[in-house]
């Protein structure tokens, strides 16, 4: 396993040079770069360029594309043009917000895709089935960032019952203790984790119900249901491994889905994450900041994809990764 984990870790080089050389010469191609934050109209032509010059924004493109992917290659990823803070930084304060919110998404739709498309299998054609079709298709329908809104539209700003924004609650968070943070945290995440992960839950339940549907229908099932074995035991042992590898394999193609969603839900919602940066960058043209955190997205990418691989082996013995 471990020359394979090897082989598809060389294998992502050429899809990160092709991620950053594709973002650079987008934000290239947008007008305007990094110095109209700090050039006016009214400055002078002599100022403005020792601006430009500062940031390097004077030279030709393929010599600063050159110093961009270099400087990259060493593990340095430059610093912000507009918060002048290393790159590497911004991405250690963001990244691990980030994380924790994809965690609770993906939580809940595994837990609850899975269970939903389960249930569905087992009660094929009867009321439950149609109904919770019926609402995993609706929820299925609706990007994952609206559906985020309306839970914070209904639990926050109409209930008030959770937090709208943020991370954490600005005044009361300092003065917890170790549980009471923890609960803090926990509140300020369940509107857009949960909401996100509905939207995914649904794809997992109509899926799964699908693959369960064929897995069950298997000579090797009938068979254990002949024996005598319990429910639990047919379904949880027998039967759901085997229907969970097409879920497994469909986990790592929708990562990147995960993380480009949470974009727009971390602006949403205030959550200083990775999304709020790139947004943020993005609007003030920071090439190195918007190189680097594509750079993370895309390794993200890959391990994901990684995982799912070896996650797929180890739920099913007959496959052996070479």
């Amino acid at each position: 396993m471990i020359p394979y984990i090897l082989r598809k870790l060389l294998l992502a080089l050429p899809l990160l040079w092709g991620v950053l050389t594709l973002t650079f010469f987008l934000i290239e191609l947008a007008p305007g770069d990094a110095s109209d934050a700090f050039i006016n109209p009214d400055m002078a032509p002599e100022t403005a360029a020792l601006v430009r010059e500062k940031w390097g924004l004077d030279r030709p493109v393929g010599e600063r594309y050159l110093l961009e992917l270099s400087t990259m290659a060493r593990g340095d990823f430059g610093r912000s043009l507009t918060q002048e803070r290393p790159v590497m930084a911004l991405i250690a304060e963001t990244l691990p917000n980030t994380l924790q919110l994809s965690a609770v998404t993906l939580l809940t739709a595994q837990l609850v895709g899975l269970s939903v498309g389960i249930l569905k299998a087992l009660r094929q054609h009867s009321r439950l089935d149609a109904a919770l079709s019926v609402a995993s298709l609706a929820l299925y329908s609706l990007p994952a960032f609206w559906l985020a809104l309306m839970l914070q539209l209904i639990f926050s700003l109409h209930w008030n019952l959770l937090p709208a924004t943020g991370m954490t609650d600005p005044v009361t968070y300092d003065y917890l203790g170790a549980f009471g943070q923890i609960e803090d945290r926990f509140a300020h995440l369940l509107l857009p984790g949960v909401g996100m992960g509905m939207a995914g839950a649904a794809a997992d339940a109509r899926l799964m119900r699908s693959s369960m549907l064929e897995v069950i229908r298997q000579d090797y099932i009938r068979t254990a249901w002949a024996k005598g074995l319990s429910g639990w035991r047919v379904i949880g042992k027998h039967a759901l491994r085997n229907a969970l590898l097409p879920v497994i394999t469909v986990l790592g193609l929708n990562l990147p889905v995960l993380f480009s969603g949470s974009v727009l839900v971390e602006y949403a919602f205030g959550w200083p994450g990775m999304g709020r940066l790139i947004v943020t960058a993005i609007e003030q043209q920071d090439t190195p900041v918007i190189l680097g955190c594509f750079f993370v997205y895309t390794l993200l990418v890959v391990l994901g994809n990684l995982l799912a691989d070896v996650g797929y082996a180890l739920v099913d013995p007959r496959i052996r990764l070479a």
